[in-house]
């Protein structure tokens, strides 16, 4: 079961939240800027990272792709860097360069050590407060004191969904 937590926007929580939305934003322009340098129309987010990172790529239809640069994921229409040519690395070189957020930094936000499988949920769309939610059963989630406990209800209400 999820619990949520709210914080106002202009809390000590809060104000960290929002430097991680600031760096979103970023993260989208890095990997808007490398899909219209290189041609792809979507990419799959790294999973190793909450925003940002790309680990594969899709092209359109009609794209002729290029081989010094892109492999095909086996069985599937999505491309990832070849990393066999000088070429390809460039590319992954790019890749690495542009803005994450990674599962340390938005845990950290709470005061939370957690960086490697676990990661807290955010929620912005609301104009006063923004919403964490964890696991039920992690225990080791440390709730910062400008934070408070919600339902599940006031969520959808709070956050429309």
């Amino acid at each position: 079961m999820t619990m949520y937590f709210i914080t106002k926007k202009e809390s000590e929580t809060g104000k960290k939240f929002q430097k991680i939305m600031d760096k979103f934003k970023v993260c989208l322009e890095d990997q808007k800027a490398l899909a219209d340098k290189y041609g792809f129309i979507s990419w799959r987010r790294a999973s190793w990272e909450v925003v940002g990172g790309i680990s594969s790529v899709t092209f359109h239809k009609c794209t002729t792709v290029d081989s010094k640069l892109w492999k095909l994921v086996k069985g599937k229409t999505e491309y990832k860097p070849r990393l066999n040519t000088k070429e390809g690395k460039a590319l992954q070189a790019e890749f690495k360069q542009a803005t994450v957020i990674t599962k340390g930094e938005l845990n950290a936000c709470i005061g939370w050590n957690e960086s490697f499988f676990k990661s807290i949920g955010l929620d912005w769309n609301n104009d006063e407060y923004f919403c964490f939610y964890i696991e039920e059963d992690w225990t080791d989630v440390p709730i910062p004191s400008d934070c408070t406990e919600i339902t599940t209800s006031k969520y959808k209400e709070l956050f429309k969904r």
